[in-house]
């Protein structure tokens, strides 16, 4: 076989819809044998490749939105990622995909103009000015480590904003490559939480351990978050697909999912959204008439399973009834955070410096996000102060625009339901303040704005 024909054969299977399952498989393999460096670097081998022979870049969205769930919390717990040889491998792993980066964009003689040019580009550059400007006048940088956890979120902004804006092409395509990336996000991290669960120290006298639920990357609080971010898609592909049922279980199994996170928060919201995604379903798409008996069938049945199967249920989600609506210290945090908005009200007083935390050293901020006010509002007040409020309800305003404008396509309706997942049970967490969900919440933006041309109209 000669080398053209490996080329296209390449080029066609990494432009597919089933590069993102291979990669979905090489998350899972590497997060549940703990064998994360393996995995990601054969990853990144057919990023490279990609970059290399392939035009559009809408294959890229799979590793890069995929990397996080690969960590274990074997692997964390031996602590391989502060290894010395852990982050030279990061390092050179980085300046390579920068460079292949460099060569795709010559090589294809692509810009950044179509970053320039989103609906969503001057509010970005005014929440990172804000982002930048969080504390002045208090030290806000008091070490590298403070000044690398403001930068990388800004990172995780910019990059679905110039690198996916740029190197992938609006297309019908891109959409249904979107969406499996979702749903298989949402499955990656439903086969790690079962795993868990089945074979890890949970459960205790048939309870589940809340704080026991931990997957290496994040704990039940943000496993619960991302999986009510992808919930609106398993509901858009019920909706549109033509063996929409399918989904409408898989929305189902997801809505449990979140719930044995025994994340509060996060099953809050997933209870709204699903209850939204479910009356569009009834009333518009392919699927009504299967969207009304499915949706009949699934309340009795869990009626039926509530009345027989109480007292199982009610040991295994004892966390639910012993915590119920109460705070768990968030009101101290909120107080602690409108204390440092009050000292300091224009540029807030840092993120390394909001009251709750106290003092930060180099070797905990080096290694760790800082306790937070488990609230993006007074977060924001705190660290950055009126300033920074002002800075993200501009960008507020220009995503609520974009929704405004395009309100009659049901992609960029159900887009927002993912996003608005993020942004309320941020309300109650650190969410919006978190790499790999700012890395979600951007890319989600990104593709909405690409894909709203390709998309049936809501109401007609």
């Amino acid at each position: 076989m000669d080398l053209v024909k490996i080329k296209n054969r390449l080029s066609l299977f990494i432009d597919s819809l089933y590069f993102p399952l291979f990669i979905a498989a090489l998350t899972l393999i590497g997060n549940l044998l703990s064998c994360e460096v393996a995995a990601i670097s054969v990853s990144l081998v057919f990023v490279f490749i990609g970059l290399c022979i392939c035009e559009d870049m809408k294959f890229i969205l799979s590793p890069i939105l995929f990397i996080n769930f690969t960590i274990s919390s074997k692997s964390l717990n031996n602590g391989l990622f502060q290894k010395t040889g852990f982050i030279i491998w990061t390092i050179v792993m980085v300046l390579m995909l920068i460079g292949f980066l460099i060569f795709h964009f010559l090589k294809y003689k692509k810009s950044f103009r179509p970053a320039l040019k989103s609906k969503f580009f001057t509010g970005y550059m005014v929440l990172f000015s804000v982002y930048l400007l969080n504390g002045l006048f208090n030290s806000p940088y008091k070490n590298i480590g403070a000044f690398l956890f403001v930068a990388l979120m800004i990172v995780m902004f910019s990059f679905p904003l110039f690198i996916f804006g740029a190197g992938i092409k609006p297309s019908k395509e891109l959409k249904d490559h979107f969406l499996i990336i979702i749903f298989l996000t949402s499955v990656i991290v439903m086969i790690e939480l079962f795993a868990l669960i089945l074979f890890g120290d949970v459960i205790n006298d048939g309870s589940l351990i809340k704080e026991h639920i931990v997957l290496g990357w994040s704990t039940w609080n943000g496993i619960g978050a991302i999986l009510a971010v992808c919930l609106p898609v398993h509901f858009y592909l019920a909706i549109t697909k033509k063996h929409g049922y399918i989904f409408f279980i898989t929305a189902i199994i997801s809505y449990l999912a979140i719930a044995l996170t025994l994340s509060r928060a996060s099953l809050l919201v997933a209870t709204l959204l699903a209850a939204i995604c479910v009356i569009i379903g009834c009333i518009k798409g392919e699927n009504v008439k299967m969207f009304r008996i499915a949706t009949l069938i699934a309340a009795l049945l869990a009626l039926i399973g509530f009345i027989v199967f109480w007292s199982k249920i009610s040991t295994v989600f004892t966390d639910y009834l012993e915590r119920g609506f109460s705070d768990n210290g968030r009101f101290g945090l909120y107080k602690d955070g409108m204390k440092s908005f009050f000292a300091h009200p224009i540029f807030g007083a840092g993120f390394a410096n909001v009251y709750s935390i106290g003092p930060v050293t180099p070797e905990f901020f080096a290694i760790s996000t800082p306790i937070m006010c488990h609230n993006t509002i007074i977060q924001i007040l705190a660290s950055c102060g009126v300033i920074g409020l002002c800075g993200y309800l501009f960008h507020r305003y220009q995503t609520l625009k974009f929704l405004y404008e395009q309100r009659k396509s049901l992609f960029s309706v159900f887009s927002a339901l993912c996003v608005s997942a993020l942004l309320f049970t941020s309300l109650l967490d650190v969410h919006f303040f978190i790499t790999y969900h700012i890395l979600y919440y951007a890319t989600i933006l990104c593709v909405a704005e690409k894909c709203a041309f390709s998309d049936a109209n809501l109401f007609g």
